[in-house]
């Protein structure tokens, strides 16, 4: 799905690039938790799965099976293949839960992003998402592992 860039997503952006989180209500984008200690967005999505952000599980996410139609799981933001962000998205709603680097996890519109995430939506299923994770995890003495 395209996202161009527009007026509002550059405004979003440089609000963004200020950490002016309380500006981004303009826009309809709202603060969830201002307080997580997540540090990024592919964090925030795994945590948001039930698994832990380990190095293995963070390169599995930039392999994630992904589509162009909507559906409620991940949203992937890329800019001619390269993913540039990771969010929860809600069919129902039309609302995406992300987090925007080292700020609190915000409520937006599919499109309410910053320019630099990209010019391309992609979604994988919830069900998709956890099926890949699982296929991905193997037991060890040492506990779970992925790969």
């Amino acid at each position: 799905m395209q996202i161009p860039h527009t007026a509002k997503r550059e405004h979003i952006e440089r609000l963004f690039r200020k950490k002016d989180w309380a500006g981004l209500a303009e826009f309809e984008i709202h603060i969830i938790d201002a307080a997580s200690p997540l540090t990024d967005c592919g964090h925030y999505v795994l945590a948001s799965l039930g698994l832990e952000g380990t190095v293995p599980l963070i390169e599995a996410i930039q392999r994630i099976p992904r589509t162009p139609s909507r559906a409620t799981g991940i949203v992937v933001y890329s800019e001619r293949g390269d993913i540039r962000h990771f969010g929860r998205y809600d069919h129902t709603t039309g609302k995406v839960r992300s987090k925007w680097n080292f700020g609190p996890v915000l409520e937006h519109a599919l499109d309410a992003v910053p320019s630099c995430y990209g010019t391309f939506a992609e979604f994988c299923t919830l069900q998709r998402a956890q099926e890949y994770f699982h296929e991905r995890r193997q037991t060890s003495l040492f506990g779970p592992e992925y790969y």
